[in-house]
């Protein structure tokens, strides 16, 4: 038998996920419940075979059966082959004499093919010997060769006797070739200055399982919140534009119905052939531009209806923000408003969602209207260093502070026909572009919304 001592071997291995014990470590079990018994073997085995460790059961017949039918659920047929069982009877002679010599040569053979394997050993052995003549002294020559041999290598072994069948007096002489004693409810270290107690194997595998269970709900709950609340930021975006589109639509069906009447009327005149060629070419064109405008508006609206869909592309910021201005001048011109854009270049680059900005300025002119009898309000584009810097400002009738506190929380509003989700859904936009947005307010003076967006295409 070769037997080189692994200079890799590791401080410590794994009994369990939670409990590691020394290297080459030996436990000395006494067992008074076959239930449990078998209950250990499944959980020692069990962990084995999770860790991919190399497992030899050393027991009657009829325990491997039941070792096998505990794990059959859990296991494939193939995993449960590669559990090495050799019977008891015959490993230790039990109807014989029991020699420690032969005994532990026999091990050796056992083990020898994988000692060369960086897989940890696991051996389960269950001496049920009968009592003989010089019976300590025998056991203690094996249980102390055995420990050596397991000193040298990446193992754990549990040497395994019946609580009942062996005096007290034998168990606290064995003591001494172990490092640990477990019972069928216990587990601690023999000689140890630390006070650890552990559970018994299957005990602690099933408080380590039920823990992984409720780790792995929590994240599933953790996943499906998330997938909640990004739903619903999708059907707040989506619930907002079209709120937004119901209460646009009088508004553009003004818009439409103008050029429309000045294309009906041009019709007739050019039906009638009473126009030279000249007048009528330039009938062409102002029906032709008409058509451009009807055309501009029900694309805006369809497009603040459809589903929202991430589009982030390069874009002129200072265009997007004219084409929202003029879109809602005429809703605003309705109660006496002017809309302004003030901005320091004519053209800003970076990467946004067109749409989704859109539907931010949108939101926040319109709830400018609404708080506006007349006046005005003063759109602002600027830049510094690192963002693009868009404001709102109105001069309406402002909010008090314990309103201002609450300002972008879903479902707050102080609206009898809002549901408060605009404004939450314009915080969620703009942070998802990797921006923020700041509210100032003071009663009876106005309020002015400003967002930024980073230039740089990166976005948090």
């Amino acid at each position: 038998m070769k037997m080189e001592e692994n200079d890799k071997k590791p401080p410590v291995v794994k009994l369990t996920d939670q409990i590691n014990i020394s290297n080459g470590s030996h436990i000395l079990y006494t067992y008074n419940d076959q239930v449990k018994y078998i209950n250990n073997i499944c959980a020692f085995v069990s962990q084995g075979l999770d860790e991919g460790d190399v497992i030899i059961l050393i027991d009657y017949t009829h325990i491997h059966g039941e070792v096998i039918n505990q794990l059959n659920e859990r296991y494939t047929k193939e995993d449960l082959n590669k559990i090495i069982f050799i019977d008891n009877v015959e490993f230790y002679e039990l109807n014989g004499v029991f020699n420690a010599s032969t005994i532990h040569e026999h091990f050796g053979e056992i083990i020898n093919p994988y000692l060369a394997s960086e897989k940890t050993i696991r051996a389960w052995g269950h001496a049920d010997i009968q009592m003989q003549d010089q019976l300590l002294e025998k056991l203690l020559d094996y249980e102390c060769r055995c420990s050596e041999l397991i000193d040298h290598f990446k193992m754990i072994t549990v040497c395994a006797y019946d609580g009942q069948k062996i005096p007290s007096y034998i168990i606290c002489e064995l003591l001494s070739a172990h490092q640990y004693i477990m019972t069928d409810s216990k587990l601690l270290p023999i000689n140890s200055q630390e006070q650890v107690q552990f559970p018994t194997l299957h005990e602690q595998l099933e408080k380590e399982r039920e823990y992984k269970h409720l780790k792995f709900k929590h994240k599933e709950l953790q996943e499906d919140s998330e997938r909640m609340k990004q739903d619903f930021q999708m059907l707040a975006i989506q619930s907002s534009k079209l709120s937004e589109t119901g209460k646009l639509a009088g508004s553009f069906a003004h818009e439409i119905k103008n050029p429309l009447t000045a294309i009906k009327g041009f019709l007739n005149l050019i039906s009638q052939n009473k126009i030279d060629q000249e007048k009528r070419q330039s009938y062409f064109q102002v029906m032709s531009d008409e058509i451009k405008k009807i055309e501009q508006i029900t694309n805006d609206l369809l497009n603040l209806s459809k589903p929202p869909v991430e589009n982030y592309q390069e874009n002129n910021i200072i265009k997007v923000i004219n084409d929202v201005v003029t879109l809602l001048q005429f809703h605003a011109s309705q109660k006496g408003i002017e809309i302004v854009h003030n901005y320091e270049q004519d053209e800003i680059v970076l990467v946004f969602d067109e749409m989704k900005i859109k539907q931010v300025l949108i939101n926040l002119i319109k709830n400018s209207i609404e708080a506006m009898e007349e006046g005005k309000i003063t759109c602002h584009t600027s830049l510094d260093d690192r963002f693009v810097i868009v404001s709102v400002q109105d001069e309406g009738c402002g909010m008090p502070p314990h309103v201002l506190k609450q300002v972008g929380n879903p479902f707050f509003t102080t609206k009898d026909e809002g549901n408060g989700l605009g404004l939450s859904t314009c915080f969620n936009i703009i942070e998802n572009h990797g921006g923020s947005i700041a509210v100032e307010s003071k009663e009876d003076v106005g309020t002015t919304f400003a967002f930024k967006i980073p230039l740089s295409s990166n976005r948090n």
